[in-house]
Formats: C-alpha cells, structure tokens, sequence
C-alpha cells in the first residue's frame, strides 16, 4: 500500500482533508427522507471524495456501485475506500477509490440528525514521499534514495536533508544538503555527513511544492550510530589552577588552541559525577574560563572539547581527587595569636613549592604529606603558596592571617591583694594595654579612652577572690587574681582602706573636692545661668553697656571651669596621680569623677558664653540695619 494512502486513512483532523479541496463539483444536497438514492454518475472508472456535515450523531453512510457492491466504513478494505472524522464530530469524509463507471447510490442511517448534507469534491493530490532510505555510508557520506510524488502529475519540488538526533521536545537538527527535483522519479543522492561521531541519528527529507496551495511532506530514515573519520584529536593539553582556600578553578588552554576554520570550543566541570547538573558549563571561541567548586565536592572532572567546521573533536578530561589526592591548606585561623603559619601539603609526585609571606618569598622541594612553618609577623600577614602537580594542575592557596601576639597588660592604681575593708564595696580601677575586653569575677566591665576603668567589687565577709582578666581580639588573655578581705562593719579600722584615708601631700596643690571643693564648681554653674538670665534681660531694654559687661563675666566663668577642668585633667594623667591611686584607690576614682564633672561645666559656660555673644552681634546688626532704614 502506498505511503499517501495511509496516511490520508489515518487523518485526524478536517484541515488534512479540506487542504486538498479546491473545486465543487455538485452544490451541498439536504438527505432526503428515504435512506437511498441515486448519488453520481461516472462516465468512467476513477474516485470520488465526498464530504458529510451533520449536527447530532455521525450517520452511517454506504456507497453503492452500479454493479451492486457496497463501499463503507468496516466492510471495505484500505485499498478499496479511506475515511477521516473530525475529532469532534460535525463532518465525515469519505473517499471511494478505483470506482466503477455508471450510476452510483447512496444509503445513510440518519441515527438522530434532523438534516444532513453532503458535497462531492475534487482532490487535487498534494506532495507525497513514497519511500526514503541509506543505501550505503562510506567516507563520511551517506547515498541515500527516495522517491516523492503529486498525484500523476510530473511537477518540481525542493528538498532538504538533514541530521537530526534526539527526542522531539530537545532535537538536535544539522542541515547536510538541499536541492531541486521532479516528482514520479527514484533518486540518488551523495550526502556529506559533517555531523560529529555519535548514536541514535536519523537523516531527515523535508519535500515542498510550491503552487498555488503550497504542499510539503517529510520522512525520516532508521537509527544509525556513526564515526566521523574527519573527527578532531582531543586538545592537546590544558592548565587548571585550583585555589584550595576560596574554591575558585581557573582553566587556561590558549597555548592549545586550534586554528584554521571556525573553531568553538566546550567546557564541563562535573563534581561527584553528577552530569545531570555539571558545576560549570560553557561552549564558546574563548581560550580560558574560572569558576568555583562547592566546597562540599570530593572529586572534581573537567572535560574540554571543540567543535571545527561543525564536527566535534574528541574529548580531553582531566580528574581531580579533592578529598585524598593532592592539596595544599592553610591551618592557621584567619585571627590568631599563634606566631608561627603552619602551612600543609600532601604530592604524589616531588614538587616545588612556592611560597610568598609577606615580602619574604621561597621554593621549598615537597613530597609526601608533611607541613611546613613559617613566622608570622605582628599584624596582617599576606601569604600566597602553590606548587605544580601532575597533568599541569597547579593547587594553590591565598590568605591573609592577622597575628597579635602581645599579651594584654593589667595595671592597678591600687595594690589590692591582701588589703582590709570595712565597706561593702572595695573599687577596683586602673588601666588595660593591647586589650579590647576585661571582666571582674566574669561581670564585664566598661573600659574608658586610654584603657582606664573602675569597678565597685561588691564584698562578702571574710575573704573574697577577685579574677581580672583583660582579652584582645585575637582571643589572647592576661588575668590577675586578687585576695581581699572584708572585716565586719563595726570594726572599721581608722586609716585602713577606708574613706577615712590620710589625703597624700601630692594633692596638697588641688582643693579639697567635698562640700567646699564643689563650691567653685557649682557657683560657676549658677553664676553662668543668672548672668545669661541678667544679659537678656538687659537685650530686651536696649541696654548695650550692661549686656558687654554681662558677655565678658560669662566668658571669666568659662574661663574659670575650663581652668579647673584642666587643673584635674593634668593631675589626673600625672605621676602624683598615680602615687595617690597606691594610697587611696576610692580618693582616686573621685577625682576622675571630679574630672568629668568639671568638664561638662567648661563645656556648659563656654557655650552660654558663645550663644550669648552671638545674639548680641546678630542684635546689633539687626538694630544698625533698621537704623539705616530710617535714615533713607
């Protein structure tokens, strides 16, 4: 049976019929009651294609020969009759083939359809391939044959042959060939397959005619694997350059590349084997590509191949074990206070390591598995470090290591180890170096500019363990553990740790900072705010001798603060004050809070003093302003 009859058989839909249907022969008949009537007439044997439309349930329809045979669906063979319904009902075709000459008749079984009507159509046939096979592949061509037809007629086509591999929803299709033909003759053709060496191709004929409707068909062959003979020799060799720290690969084959014709070349980085979803993946003209390895990978594969005059080379792939073969680690931390780099390597092969700490730089021979130690600088460190290992991959690391190896330095202003108080407190204060952090007993404590700090020990009776440690940020500690004894509160002892204590002649030079030691201070303070009160006073009537007099008082009050500010700022940072901090670390703590107060009433005055001034410029402007104005 012919190919073009099958498939009109076999049609699904009404456009594979309707495409061929160009002239009308009868206008569209209504059945009539009776299930029988004359049809058509041939004037000599030949086909006939009719078309059914209807409204309700597909009728049943059978054609009578004038010799009496009966044509229908289910009773004909394929070579005798064909048929197509559309999918969802409304029509039928039928087409009768090799009929008789005479007077044909029609018998329908309406089945529920209140009117059913029907047209005789001519078909004009459309391009059919009849058959398209290899006939024979040697040398990288393939002869293959095929045979195309319209119908009787003799009439041109164009034809294209192509390659195609894989599964409809991802096919890979190659043009190889096209040309011109004429339908009814069985040819020959020479096919060139530049197509790379693979499985599962087929070659496909794609067949259009172009007329007035324009038809087209296609065939496809039977699988085949093939060998390209033009197929390319794997890339010569490629560079890979693993940095172990940070993950990222670096592959460089520039010195390999291939020249002549157009060249692309593919590269995949495939980790555990997983080639569903390869780490990396790329196909273009560059000679070099980077990327980074998950960090929970064990095996790493880089496959790179090219692709020339549309014929894919064979494929180079290098292997690189992550877990057991070759490696280089850094196993110093990134902040430490260790001053020595350990650096750890492990080669199959004996290698030349290069290594750079800083501006030191060195080539050390390695084999085996082993580490190698270095001296770390007080600071930032800089080290970079690889070595070559076999098949030109390069393992190689890059950090920067912060290193503080000073310890940190506790110094109290008052010795108190084995001291008596009588108080429920005892200050601890004094001063920290090279450190960030410091606790008392494990309760953090807030340290000051310069290091200082002060803590009220809350004390139980009898002996108390006081634990000071200070901490730097790179996890380097200094603790000092302290005795001191706290004796019941009716047993205070005059002159022994306690308030009660002798002020040091080094202070003979400061006031007495109790109730008359304040006095200066908060005098100062009311002054500042009556005069600021007097001088805007003394704005508001206009009086400008009284306001200059009130601004320079203000600024003598400043100047008085900042004096005394300054007098405990000096003292404060001074060897008497530290002499005072051994004999009476309470007395001492005072004083830094004197400081501090002081300092907010310089800071206090010395604004008043500047607010104060600027109003009155801003005044006299103004008034000088208006005074011009009445002038004009």
């Amino acid at each position: 049976m012919k190919r073009c009859k099958e498939r009109l058989q076999k049609a699904v839909t009404a456009a594979a019929v309707l495409l061929f249907a160009l002239l009308v022969v009868f206008p569209a008949r209504a059945m009539a009651e009776e299930t029988e009537t004359e049809f058509i007439y041939l004037e000599t044997p030949g086909e006939f294609t009719v078309m059914f439309t209807y409204d309700g349930e597909q009728p049943e329809v059978v054609f009578i020969s004038p010799s009496g045979k009966e044509y229908g669906e289910g009773i004909s063979s394929e070579e005798e009759f064909l048929y197509a319904h559309g999918s969802l009902g409304g029509w039928s075709t039928y087409k009768v083939l090799h009929g008789e000459a005479g007077q044909w008749r029609l018998r329908c079984d309406k089945k529920n359809n209140e009117e059913i009507t029907y047209q005789l159509v001519e078909v004009v046939n459309g391009i059919c391939i009849q058959s398209f096979a290899i006939v024979n592949m040697e040398d990288g061509f393939a002869t293959v044959s095929f045979e195309v037809t319209k119908g009787e007629e003799e009439t041109e086509y164009a034809y294209t042959i192509s390659a195609v591999a894989g599964a409809s929803d991802a096919l890979v299709k190659k043009e190889l060939k096209t040309g011109r033909a004429s339908t009814g003759a069985l040819l020959e053709e020479s096919v060139p397959l530049t197509i790379s060496s693979g499985e599962n191709y087929r070659l496909l004929l794609e067949v259009v005619h172009e007329g007035s409707v324009e038809t087209f068909d296609s065939m496809e062959t039977e699988p085949f694997s093939y060998e390209n003979p033009n197929t390319g020799e794997a890339i010569g060799n490629f560079g890979i350059d693993l940095d172990m720290e940070s993950g990222l690969c670096q592959v460089d084959w520039k010195d390999f590349a291939i020249y002549g014709g157009e060249v692309r070349y593919k590269l995949t980085a495939v980790a555990d084997g997983n080639t569903e979803e390869p780490v990396y993946s790329v196909a273009a003209e560059d000679t070099a590509a980077s990327f980074y390895v998950p960090a929970q990978a064990k095996k790493l594969a880089i496959t790179i191949s090219y692709v020339k005059d549309g014929v894919a080379s064979k494929a180079k792939t290098k292997e690189i074990d992550l877990e057991a073969g070759n490696y280089l680690k850094v196993l110093t931390e990134n902040i430490t206070s260790d001053t020595t780099l350990t650096l750890e390597y492990q080669t199959t092969e004996p290698a030349e390591l290069y290594l750079t700490l800083n501006e030191e730089s060195g080539v050390y021979v390695i084999k085996g598995k082993d580490t190698l130690l270095f001296a770390l600088e007080n600071g930032q460190n800089t080290i970079e470090a690889y070595f070559e290992g076999n098949e030109g991959i390069i393992y190689r690391v890059s950090k920067e290591v912060y290193c503080s190896f000073v310890s940190p330095v506790i110094t109290l202003y008052e010795e108190l180890d084995g001291k008596v108080f009588a108080t429920e407190t005892a200050c601890v204060a004094g001063k920290i170096e090279n450190a960030s952090a410091l606790t008392v007993n494990g309760v953090p404590v807030e340290v000051g500019e310069g290091g200082s700090f002060a803590y009220d020990m809350p004390l139980t009776a009898g002996k108390n363990e006081v634990t000071i440690v200070a901490s730097a940020e790179t996890g380097v500690s200094t603790a000092r553990t302290l005795t001191i004894i706290n004796e019941a509160a009716d047993s205070q002892k005059e002159g022994i740790g306690t308030e009660t204590d002798d002020v040091p002649a080094s202070t003979a030079a400061l006031p007495e900072m109790k109730a008359a030691g304040w006095f200066p201070l908060i005098a100062s303070v009311i002054l500042a705010l009556v005069l600021v009160a007097v001088f805007l006073l003394a704005t508001a009537k206009k009086k400008k001798g009284p306001a200059v007099f009130l601004i320079v008082l203000l600024g003598c009050t400043a100047l008085a603060a900042a004096f005394l500010y300054f007098r405990l700022h000096t003292f404060n940072n001074s060897l008497k004050y530290v002499s005072l901090a051994k004999d009476s670390a309470v007395l001492a703590s005072r004083y830094l809070t004197y400081e501090t107060y002081a300092g907010y009433a310089a800071k206090g005055a010395t604004a008043l003093f500047l607010a104060a001034a600027a109003a009155f410029t801003v005044g006299m402007l103004l008034k000088k302003k208006t005074k011009g104005k009445k002038q004009e």
